[in-house]
């Protein structure tokens, strides 16, 4: 009798737990589906890493001045906005509210 109630437990809890015999599998696998194109619809080529604002969240104050000030000076909003933070919080460089100011109204 003990045998005959394991026995039903054991299939009950194999059916539960969706375990399946190696004959029962009769369908295929569903095939891949195509991964979605992009969902960026513009031209614009995929940003590159910021170098001088990864030397900054780094604690590298110095090294992305360096890096953002070339940047900053050939019109990247992003730099100058960078430029403009190390010099309000005196990162780097002297803190300098005035000259800040004037790098945040240039981004």
């Amino acid at each position: 009798m003990l045998r005959a109630v394991l026995f039903v437990l054991l299939v009950v809890s194999s059916s539960s737990f969706g375990w399946v015999q190696a004959n029962e599998i009769t369908q295929e696998p569903a095939p891949a589906t195509e991964k979605p194109e992009s969902q960026n619809t513009t031209n614009a080529e995929p940003r590159k890493p910021d170098d001088a604002f990864g030397a900054y969240q780094r604690g590298f104050y110095l090294t992305a001045f360096g890096l953002a000030l070339k940047r900053a000076e050939a019109g990247d909003a992003a730099a100058q906005t960078l430029i403009a933070e190390m010099f309000d919080l005196g990162r780097g460089v002297g803190k300098d509210t005035k000259v800040a100011a004037q790098w945040y109204e240039v981004a």
